[in-house]
């Protein structure tokens, strides 16, 4: 599993299909391994529009070859059923949910940090429960 952070906001369709390329590549070299595919962050307005289209693309290539994904973008810009979007440069895009803002959610104590506890214990459940079903693992 490799990972972007906001730098996805910044790369080109053909540096992120280079990253779809190479771990494709590195799953076909050694197909006794898991690779996991991951989108990068919703937490970003700079170059937002870019950002969305690089995530799309990775998505839409896991879809279209069975590959893993952890939607690490979805993950930001949802909370309690609700979608957050913004409008960035004349295009809704979707955006980190404000509960998971540290400087919107009241979260005084992660005012260094990137997101909230709240934010990274759900990432890591998710994480937790895609680990426990590649291992075959009834979750409920």
């Amino acid at each position: 599993m490799w990972s972007s952070s906001s730098e996805i906001a910044e790369q080109t369709e053909e540096d992120v299909q280079l990253y779809l390329d190479t771990l494709d590549a590195l799953g076909q070299e050694f197909p006794e391994v898991t690779f996991i595919y991951m989108t990068g962050p919703g937490d970003e307005e700079y170059n937002g529009v870019n950002r969305v289209k690089r995530n799309q693309q990775i998505r839409d290539f896991c879809r279209d070859h069975g590959k893993i994904l952890y939607d690490f973008e979805d993950l930001d810009v949802h909370w309690n059923g609700e979608r957050h979007t913004a409008e960035v440069d004349g295009v809704e895009i979707p955006m980190e949910h404000p509960h998971y803002d540290v400087d919107t959610s009241g979260n005084a104590e992660y005012e260094y940090t990137h997101t909230t506890q709240d934010s990274c214990e759900n990432k890591a459940r998710v994480f937790w429960r895609m680990m426990a079903e590649l291992e075959g693992c009834s979750v409920q």
